[in-house]
Formats: C-alpha cells, sequence, structure tokens
C-alpha cells in the first residue's frame, strides 16, 4: 500500500470513528443534548479534528442516518440470502426492518425523527448534497429490494400477478412503518389480544401482509 492509499485509509478511519462515537452518544443521550465536544471526547480526538470531518453537528447527524440504513440494508440483504420465491423475499424484507426496530430501538428512533432535525423549522438546514445524494441512494437501495420481491413474485405465481410491483412495495412499506411506530404503546394497551407481547404482534402484522400479496387474496376479492 503506497502512502496516498494509507493516508485515505487513515482518513476513512477517523472518520468512522467520529460516526461511531456520534452515533453512540445520540441514541444514548439524544441528538439535541449531544455536542460537538462530547463528540470529540467519545471519539478521542480534539474538536479541530472533528470540524475537519464535518462542518457540523448536523453533517454527523447526516452521517449516522446513513451508516443506519446501510446497517439495515445489510441486514435485508442477508435475510434475502436464504429466501426462494417472492412472497419469502418480501417477507425477509419486512422481517429485517422489524428486526433492525427491535435491535436498534433508538437508532431507529433516530432514524424516525430525522427528516424533523433536518427541516428548517428545526432550525435544520439538511444535509450535504453529496451526503444527500447516498441517502437517496440507501434508500432507493432498499426500496428496491422490496419491489423487486414483489416483481418476482407475480412471476413465480407465489404473490398476485394483479399487483404492481413499486406501487405495492410503497403500500408495503408505508404498512410497516405505521405498524412498528404504534406497535408498542397500542399493544400494550391491548395486552389480552397478543399476550405474547409486541414481537408475537409484529409477526402476525407481517402475515397479514403477506396474506394480502398472495394469489388467494386476489382469488376471493374477484369473487364478491
Amino acid at each position: 500500500m503506497g502512502l496516498v492509499e494509507r493516508k485515505a485509509e487513515e482518513k476513512q478511519m477517523r472518520r468512522g470513528r467520529i460516526v461511531a462515537a456520534a452515533m453512540a452518544l445520540f441514541t444514548e443521550g439524544g441528538y439535541a443534548a449531544t455536542s460537538m465536544d462530547m463528540i470529540a471526547t467519545q471519539a478521542g480526538f480534539s474538536k479541530r479534528t472533528v470540524y475537519g470531518y464535518f462542518e457540523s453537528k448536523e453533517d454527523i447527524l447526516a452521517a449516522v442516518v446513513l451508516e443506519a440504513l446501510r446497517m439495515m440494508n445489510r441486514m435485508t440483504e442477508r435475510n434475502l440470502t436464504a429466501a426462494g420465491d417472492g412472497l419469502s423475499r418480501a417477507w425477509a424484507c419486512g422481517r429485517a426492518f422489524i428486526d433492525f426496530q427491535q435491535q436498534h430501538p433508538r437508532l431507529y428512533a433516530l432514524l424516525r425523527d430525522a427528516r424533523t432535525l433536518f427541516s428548517p423549522q428545526s432550525g435544520g438546514r439538511g444535509p450535504s448534497p453529496l451526503v444527500r445524494d447516498a441517502l437517496l441512494a440507501e434508500n432507493e437501495r432498499n426500496f428496491n429490494m422490496l419491489a423487486d420481491a414483489i416483481d418476482r413474485g407475480r412471476q413465480d405465481g407465489s404473490m398476485r400477478s394483479d399487483l404492481e410491483p413499486r406501487g405495492a412495495a410503497l403500500l408495503v412499506q408505508c404498512m410497516g412503518i405505521g405498524i412498528v411506530q404504534v406497535a408498542s404503546e397500542l399493544v400494550s394497551l391491548r395486552r389480552e389480544l397478543f399476550p405474547q407481547g409486541q414481537e408475537a404482534f409484529l409477526d402476525e402484522a407481517l402475515r397479514f401482509i403477506g396474506s394480502a400479496l398472495a394469489p388467494s387474496c386476489a382469488a376471493k376479492g374477484g369473487r364478491s
């Protein structure tokens, strides 16, 4: 490895340490309560060094959100390696989303709240164009994995043939996000319906969405 490559690798490692430190602080104490001084201390650098990599705390937040999206996409890709037909692959996508929320609840909350934190109403200016493009690319990557699963399901017969893959993927994503966001509150209020708890509820929600995608659902609809 030459000098230029070594310096580039060291720079990437330092940047990664700053992002990891910020992720830990943002998820433990909250974004608003975290200062640049705290991030620098957690990462083991001076604040000047941190500013050498990021112009502001908001830029660091954008980098944390990007890494969180990449984590979720890696979980989805791992699930897909063991999936077969289209319906199984769509289930794998949904399972990865739920697993990410359950394994990293505070990081998921940060993802959920990032749009508000970036908004002008909150005093934010949003991520830089370069990071914004990377965020959009990761979101599109996640969306395409689900849309491709639905398209495969239409072709292999495991899903309804009348589904439009990208439109159906958007509906599934919206339902999944809504279910996850209200699950903890509503399941605790209706504990008698799901005494096994939130995880059992989310598994049933996945099955419910899957049944709407299955061929039998279209057949029943045609007879009504």
